[in-house]
């Protein structure tokens, strides 16, 4: 995974020294075998130590690289299941949390964002951070209420954990994305046949400060 994190000239730098050292290797090696008898080297070890140096340079690359494409995405796949995990636990809250909310409405004078006693059938439930937010900043004296800043605070953790585990899938799906298109993956495309993923975007994500 490292060779994906590394820019592209010192990537490419790093493949042309390996395959210096592997074209010296191969090419002593010939050597040693069809000429041991022979002080000076032919030009077809040269040439055939290069080409098989070339050969197992770029395939070697690639299945690395692709080896490390394929924990990427495995990470990507995962990460975005645990945002999946984490929206449940924060609706599991505001489960929780609503009722509580709508009990304390009904001992005020007035009900949820202002809305008059008699029509309190148009009590909102909530359904985000910021509706949470609304309700303590509207009704102060639900912030004297133990159950409700206890959740209110498991939520607020949540969507701190949800946020991170955006921004860290994001992350992953950059990182396979341009991995994907770089060298030497790009000189045979073809061979991904999966998908690029896509980036998480939720037009509802809440601010948590």
């Amino acid at each position: 995974m490292w060779l994906q994190k590394i820019p592209f000239i010192f990537k490419l730098l790093f493949y042309v020294i390996v395959f210096l050292f592997l074209s010296l290797f191969i090419i002593v090696a010939l050597s040693l075998m069809f000429e041991p008898e022979t002080e000076e080297i032919s030009g077809w070890v040269y040439t055939v130590g290069f080409v098989l140096s070339l050969v197992i340079s770029v395939a070697g690359g690639i299945n690395i690289e692709n080896n490390g494409l394929h924990r990427i995405r495995e990470q990507a796949v995962a990460m975005k299941s645990n945002i999946k995990v984490i929206g449940g636990r924060i609706e599991n809250i505001l489960l929780q949390l609503d009722p509580v909310v709508e009990r304390q409405m009904k001992h005020e004078e007035e009900v949820y964002l202002k809305v008059s006693r008699n029509d309190s059938k148009k009590y909102r439930h909530l359904r985000s951070l910021g509706e949470v937010k609304a309700s303590l900043s509207a009704y102060p004296t639900l912030r004297s209420d133990e159950t409700v800043m206890k959740l209110f605070s498991q939520i607020v953790k949540e969507y701190e954990d949800l946020a991170q585990a955006k921004m860290a899938y994001n992350a992953y799906a950059a990182q396979y994305n341009s991995g994907v298109k770089s060298f030497p993956v790009c000189l045979l495309g073809s061979v991904k046949k999966e998908p690029l993923l896509d980036y998480y975007e939720d037009p509802t994500d809440e601010q948590i400060i």
